[in-house]
């Protein structure tokens, strides 16, 4: 827990870059180095504090759109928070949009103001309409779960070939041959490669009432080896994701040779397998790829037994890897309001990772601890050595350490405009500037080396 303390300390100096004198950028960008992107943009949006009458007037805007079939999209970000902006895709349709878009606000007594238009004129060598069709296929796949993958073939290098004109003089397209490589995203149509028959049905039936000019519409049954990508990461792990399930499902090598998908599920969890199940039997997935079940933890133990709390976890866990003489940390992994969301294990360079990670699973099993929400993260050495690397000299303070006090000294002086008081090494990204940027980088490598146990506090 030691290590875990290091790190908050890290994140808790970057805070001290919210006093007034720091522009909201210099804050993002020093949370864009410590945290994910959505958790960016979270923070975006709060800070921006973006009006519900923004918000509610993208709403109706993007409905307008979809009703109407235009080729557009309308949206709100927390950096520009006044604003609605509304993107034309296809630079041929922007007079007709932008006035269908205006029309509609006036009617509806929408600020003009509160309204800009961006407009994408990239469009130029594609059949008129097929990038919309497209555009909105997607979506309706994406929204109703429908699966099937939706692609574009560009027109480029090879697309003259597969135009001609009629005795008319007017061009002819001509589909290519879809086992003819040559033309793999080298041509105006769209790709629709369908998983199920139920699928290529509910496609075909949103098409029907679509102008797609005749030939660039090709819909067609997925190979195998795309199947068993699609149904593992696009249907098995997104349904997982949706229902909040506790499982890992992956591709797996079968003793015959073949390839599946394996489906492990954890002890104290049996109701996630009972869920996927069902899913699978109701899609007839197992007729497409073979699928094996195999239980994290001891059969025998009772499921009111398992230890899913992440401190108990952590704690049993630090005393029994010591014990062991396993190198390593154990910390718990917390969301930003601080409630506990699991627990990560990483092995650093003197461990056997393969070794010690099963070492470490068996652990777990006897414990009966809920394994669903401890990750193990093996370290390499090459991987410590260049952490070694990045945290390069950066002792700001004078006190012969490069740690936490040399970031807030950064941060403090930056957000005080003293720049210019800081010594050459203060730019640690090397970008021939001092700024926030160099807080950010070196609270991040920082973070890393403290959780690895290479740094000093």
């Amino acid at each position: 827990m030691k290590k875990l303390t290091k790190i908050l300390a890290v994140l808790a100096a970057m805070t001290t870059l919210t006093v007034s004198a720091v522009p909201v950028y210099a804050y993002t960008e020093a949370e864009t180095a410590l945290f994910s992107p959505n958790e960016v943009q979270a923070l975006l949006e709060e800070r921006a504090n973006i009006a519900p009458e923004i918000k509610k007037t993208a709403e109706e805007i993007n409905g307008f759109i979809k009703e109407n079939r235009l080729y557009a999209n309308a949206y709100t970000y927390g950096y520009r928070s006044g604003k609605v902006s509304v993107e034309v895709f296809d630079g041929r349709e922007e007079n007709e949009v932008i006035s269908a878009v205006e029309t509609f606000m006036k009617e509806n007594g929408i600020d003009e103001e509160t309204v800009e238009f961006i407009v994408c004129h990239n469009n130029d060598q594609t059949t008129p309409g097929i990038r919309k069709a497209e555009y909105y296929l997607n979506n309706y796949v994406l929204e109703n779960h429908i699966e099937a993958d939706i692609s574009y073939g560009s027109p480029v290098n090879r697309s003259e070939e597969l135009w001609s004109v009629d005795e008319n003089g007017a061009p002819v397209f001509t589909m290519p041959d879809p086992n003819d490589e040559r033309y793999i995203d080298h041509a105006d149509y769209i790709f629709a490669d369908y998983l199920t028959e139920k699928a290529k049905q509910e496609v075909e039936s949103y098409l029907k009432d679509w102008d797609i000019p005749s030939g660039h519409l090709m819909i067609r049954e997925m190979k195998q080896d795309e199947k068993l990508d699609f149904l593992i990461r696009t249907s098995l792990n997104g349904f997982s994701d949706d229902n909040g399930l506790t499982l890992r499902i992956a591709y797996k090598k079968f003793d015959d040779g073949t390839w599946g998908v394996g489906i492990k599920y954890f002890l104290g969890h049996e109701a996630d397998k009972d869920m996927i199940e069902k899913r699978i039997a109701e899609n007839g997935y197992d007729k497409l790829a073979r699928i094996s079940y195999d239980l994290v933890g001891d059969p025998d133990a009772d499921p009111s037994e398992v230890i899913s709390d992440p401190y108990e976890i952590a704690e049993l866990l630090e005393g029994s890897i010591e014990e062991k003489g396993i190198c390593g940390s154990v910390c718990v992994e917390k969301s930003r309001e601080g409630k506990a969301l699991g627990v990560v294990i990483t092995l650093n360079e003197y461990s056997d990772n393969d070794s010690y990670a099963a070492d470490i699973a068996d652990l777990m099993t006897e414990k009966r601890i809920d394994q669903s929400i401890v990750a193990i993260h093996g370290l390499e050495k090459d991987v410590v050595e260049s952490l070694k690397g990045e945290v390069m000299s950066c002792d700001v303070n004078s006190d012969n350490k490069t740690n936490i006090r040399d970031c807030a000294v950064i941060a403090r002086k930056i957000a005080a405009g003293k720049a210019g008081e800081l010594p050459d090494e203060a730019d640690y990204n090397k970008d021939g500037k001092k700024n926030v940027r160099d807080a950010a980088a070196l609270a991040k490598d920082l973070a890393n080396a403290y959780n690895y146990g290479i740094a000093e506090e």
